[in-house]
């Protein structure tokens, strides 16, 4: 490789691609199933049981990716431009996104986009959006990642160090099992769950391609990991059952089925070495600026299909065609701001949009 080359992981590019179809698909389907229920939860609803399995918890293949990527990639870089480059790349456009997503307020008379009340009281609104990830709902996994990003040195050591055995970062991995999330805020368990998903990375990303080879040759054991947990996963929605004591068994299964989803994703498509799906990669590219984009043009496309949602008949059907409506129509109004942010910012497309 000519060493000016940035070295390049296309199967966890794809994976990453793969990874934001799933939380698009998520908010998609969750949400046309609360419109077309009137906005009454359906736990019970076949479709929410099967949105629920296959896509809560998909935010931990971007802590896995984003742990993997610095372990087998920029650690190498030190960990000056590591920072340097999350400043840049993550929380800059991280910041413009809450600066506008804060203007935003209901139609009216008055518009969209306008201040409430003075300067000073936007300003203040925008801090704590920024710290608290509160200027789209979506937006809370952003302040866990800065502090995993702050943990990463720490979380390297134990990955690595010999002298520490495998005793600490079993601890760190087994730790969601026991403090699980129960919510979307930024909140101590939640912050143990995702240090689990991203230290699996790390780890992973060291001598990534022995530790593939390895799953590799348990992918039946993997496959059943996934069977069980996702059987697990069904029944307990299916029985309202969640908690034991304090802690969440449904999100610690879900934590189990995430991972291993993970690395059999991983496995599959470093086998098609050069051959990744093309279509993935575009979505890849994009990944971090969709994440900030969709949640408002989901808002805008239920709107079109609120009449299909809200029809009598062909019940579960109509769910389905609108939410893949709704997931066109925001992959695509995502694509098209994206390209007119490259056109328009150029190089600097990164900092302001995140891709």
């Amino acid at each position: 490789m000519n060493p000016s080359q940035k070295p390049f992981l296309g199967y966890v590019h794809s994976f990453r691609g793969f990874a934001i179809i799933n939380v698009v698909m998520i908010h998609c389907l969750g949400i046309s199933l609360s419109v077309a229920n009137h906005f009454v939860p359906d736990p019970g609803n076949p479709l929410f049981i099967l949105n629920e399995t296959l896509f809560h918890g998909s935010t931990i293949y971007f802590a896995l990716i984003s742990g993997l990527l610095f372990s087998s990639i920029l650690c190498t870089r030190g960990y000056v431009k590591f920072y340097r480059g999350k400043i840049l790349n993550v929380v800059m456009p991280y910041l413009v996104f809450t600066a506008l997503f804060t203007m935003i307020n209901p139609p009216g008379p008055e518009g969209i986009f306008v201040l409430r009340g003075d300067w000073q009281t936007y300003a203040s609104d925008v801090f704590n959006n920024f710290v608290f990830g509160q200027a789209q709902f979506t937006y809370w996994y952003i302040p866990v990642l800065f502090i995993l990003f702050a943990l990463t040195p720490a979380l390297r050591f134990i990955t690595s160090d010999a002298r520490l055995g495998n005793t600490a970062l079993i601890l760190v991995l087994a730790a969601p099992l026991l403090i699980s999330r129960t919510s979307t805020h930024l909140s101590f368990a939640t912050m143990v769950y995702f240090t689990g998903a991203y230290t699996a990375g790390v780890f992973l990303g060291q001598d990534i391609d022995k530790k593939l080879a390895w799953i590799n040759n348990r992918w039946r054991l993997l496959l059943a990991i996934i069977a069980v947990t996702t059987i697990a996963i069904v029944y307990m929605q299916w029985a309202g059952f969640e908690f034991i004591g304090p802690v969440s068994i449904l999100e610690s299964t879900y934590y189990v089925q995430k991972l291993a989803l993970s690395t059999i994703m991983l496995v599959w498509l470093r086998s098609m070495a050069d051959h990744q799906p093309r279509w993935l990669a575009g979505f890849a590219n994009s990944a971090f600026s969709i994440y900030f984009l969709h949640m408002i043009f989901i808002v805008l496309a239920i709107g079109l299909v609120y009449p299909l949602l809200s029809a009598t008949g062909y019940y579960q059907f109509n769910i389905i065609a609108g939410a893949f409506g709704v997931l066109v129509f925001t992959l695509g109004l995502s694509g098209m701001i994206i390209y007119a942010a490259h056109f328009v910012f150029g190089k600097y497309s990164r900092i302001m949009v995140g891709s």
